[in-house]
């Protein structure tokens, strides 16, 4: 039977791939590789496993995206419900480029179908993980600012970002 008080989570995971992530969390490869399950899985950092982590606790009808970028967005997986594919989506998190938030958050928040937007009793959010620097902070202010202008009817700002 389910919680009446559930809500559904759709989140996007966005993360942050840039060359600083190199010194700040460096992919490395598993060595401790004991099954055929495990050698899907041979790559690992701080971001990989927050991922993880994450989709472990995925309940329900929750779905999770990802979002990898640096510059620009270098690869995405649409919401998803299957834990084992987002868990396989995160091994192509690399280190390399620069830092875009903006490419990354536009990304994200097309994720969200306008039926995704227009149903009240889903959570809908963005997480981003990344080591903080923003090459373009101004452009990513400006458009999240008109974005979420309490004037604004576009749906998209029903969508909770976190850093």
């Amino acid at each position: 039977m389910k919680n009446p008080n559930y809500q559904k989570n759709d989140t996007v995971l966005a993360i942050d791939c840039s060359g600083s992530m190199y010194t700040n969390d460096q992919v490395k490869t598993k060595t401790n590789i004991n099954s055929a399950y495990d050698a899907q899985f041979t790559k690992t950092c701080g971001r990989i496993e927050a991922g993880e982590n994450f989709v472990s606790q995925m309940m329900g009808d929750d779905r999770t995206g990802i979002v990898l970028f640096e510059d620009l967005v270098t690869y995405e997986l649409p919401l998803n419900s299957d834990q084992l594919t987002v868990k396989l989506a995160l091994q192509n998190v690399y280190d390399g480029g620069s830092t875009e938030f903006l490419p990354a958050i536009k990304s994200a928040l097309g994720m969200f179908s306008e039926a995704d937007l227009n149903d009240s009793r889903d959570n809908k959010r963005i997480i981003l993980l990344s080591d903080g620097g923003d090459s373009r902070k101004a452009d990513t202010r400006s458009y999240l600012s008109n974005l979420y202008n309490s004037h604004n009817p576009d749906p998209r700002n029903r969508v909770k970002i976190f850093t």
